[in-house]
């Protein structure tokens, strides 16, 4: 991040000052037991606007998404729809009223065709579906969105990008007036997010009011007009993105100023290598592969999604075998997974709700995962096990008021930190990193980038491999760009820019 305001676009439609909210939520309130999710917020959402609403995770945004998909009830407060008070708001009133809501996860049905996908909520005929009707209208459908398919064709095999236009397909029917996007561009590319900003500009000139949810700055100064910032269930920031910058959204959001990262050149070259590849190659992901990464620094593997980063990190740990070439940890070569743990090398996959979590055990269970796996151990008193789970969760920072509770419960950048306390626990002194920061609120990132340097200041070496150019650039002491699983460049990590980043990847 930069202390200078990004630049934003000039040409987004002006909302017609006479024009009343396409969607309002005024003075809402909701609470559990034990807990206040929101307090008296409010939001309204205008015609031709693209509305940014930012916040920690835990900060109240999926229980507003949830109020204003008629999912839950407010406990108090009013919702209006084009000036129109709406009492017991439900899901299908959400749809008739014209406000559509676009989920993180998706919402495809594999086992049916894409116009049936894109019809979902109203399939044409009144006792029996009209096919004809439904294929006319999914193809316009997804003609505004620009996505060229046969609706009678299937969607199993598609592109998670193309999955996410079919949604926006079924949410963009004429008579929509709000649609609101959660994470729209988790899991796409760079060409696809501009694709999908591409229509998002369309909704906007077509005067569609939209509620962006983004933990992507540089997203949020791309295609929005207003920002709302949520802390603790509350409202606590409401202005125009144009007259913002980036620290200052990151200051609203934490509720104090975040200190960005600081590299400092402490690579120990003269211990060797801590980790070393050479021409190690993957089938037909990656080619002829060479690098070398040294005690006491942050090396970046970057790329756009598919360049072969992620295949790269499990080459590192040896949960991937090369087809050829030779991997080397801590000088010992023929790494398998069940080595690299052994020897409590760190690692955190992209995947960590299926890949290094126990969701269904506590904190606790989690954080002791790695000495089982090292020492081989199946036994863990209890009471030593709460007093090291306290040390490591106050080490990783992650924010919960026991061990003892399940880790599914916990925000996506506390669950993070679990996976880097359980490697704490070992003190590893190779950790590798597969999108570290994926779905992660802002501070939380931080939080995180700052963990890194630690430990590549303690002499660690740390490999992240991200498709983020922002991140690498932020946190690394080197970069290495990739392209169709090769290595295409390298750069130092305070040259490396964002559009220099690209640039090396495009292979200007």
């Amino acid at each position: 991040m930069t202390g200078a305001p990004p630049a934003v676009r000039e040409d987004r439609a002006v909302h017609p000052v006479d024009a009343p909210p396409a969607f309002e939520l005024s003075n809402i309130s909701k609470s559990y037991p034990g807990a206040i999710a929101l307090s008296d917020v409010s939001l309204s959402l205008l015609p031709g606007q693209v509305h940014a609403l930012l916040g920690e995770n835990g900060a109240g945004k999926s229980t507003l998404i949830k109020i204003a998909s008629g999912a839950i009830q407010p406990d108090s407060g009013t919702v209006r729809v084009a000036g129109q008070e709406i009492r017991s708001l439900t899901r299908r009133d959400v749809q008739a009223l014209g406000v559509r809501v676009i989920y993180q996860e998706r919402q495809i049905a594999r086992d049916l065709t894409v116009g049936e996908n894109v019809m979902l909520d109203r399939l044409p005929g009144k006792n029996l579906v009209s096919w004809r009707a439904t294929w006319k209208e999914a193809a316009a459908r997804l003609a505004i969105v620009g996505l060229d398919l046969d609706p009678q064709a299937s969607v199993r095999g598609l592109s998670v990008a193309q999955w996410q236009l079919i949604e926006l397909a079924r949410a963009v029917d004429y008579g929509a007036r709000a649609i609101i996007m959660d994470e729209p561009t988790a899991s796409l590319s760079r060409a696809e997010v501009e694709r999908l900003f591409q229509v998002v500009d369309t909704l906007r000139e077509r005067g569609v009011a939209v509620l962006y949810i983004s933990h992507h700055l540089d997203e949020i100064f791309r295609i929005a007009d207003t920002v709302t910032v949520l802390r603790d269930g509350r409202r606590v920031f409401h202005g125009a993105v144009a007259s913002l910058t980036p620290e200052r959204l990151v200051e609203e959001m934490f509720g104090q100023v975040v200190h960005t990262v600081h590299r400092s050149d402490q690579a120990r070259r003269d211990e060797g290598p801590a980790i070393s590849l050479a021409d190690v190659s993957l089938g037909n992901r990656l080619h002829r592969v060479s690098c070398e990464v040294y005690p006491g620094e942050v090396v970046g593997f970057t790329g756009a999604t598919g360049s072969g980063t992620s295949d790269l990190a499990s080459v590192f740990v040896g949960a991937l075998r090369p087809t050829s070439g030779t991997v080397t940890l801590s000088g010992k070569k023929r790494v398998t997974s069940r080595r690299a743990a052994a020897s409590s090398v760190a690692f955190l996959p992209s995947d960590r709700k299926r890949r290094g979590l126990l969701l269904d055990k506590t904190i606790g269970e989690n954080l002791m995962l790695g000495r089982l796996a090292v020492k081989g151990s199946t036994i863990v008193r209890h009471g030593a096990l709460r007093r090291e789970s306290h040390e490591l969760m106050k080490a990783a920072n992650v924010k919960s008021d026991s061990p003892d509770r399940a880790v599914r419960t916990l925000s996506g950048g506390n669950q993070q930190k679990v996976i880097i306390g359980r490697w704490l626990n070992l003190k590893s002194r190779i950790l590798v990193f597969d999108e570290p920061t994926a779905g992660i609120d802002i501070p939380s990132k931080m939080e995180i980038y700052a963990t890194l340097r630690r430990l590549a200041g303690e002499g660690a070496a740390v490999v992240v491999c991200s498709t983020d150019f922002q991140e690498v650039g932020l946190v690394a002491d080197r970069v290495f760009v990739m392209r169709d699983g090769e290595l295409v460049g390298e750069v130092a990590g305070e040259l490396a820019t964002e559009h220099r980043l690209i640039a090396m990847e495009m292979g200007v």
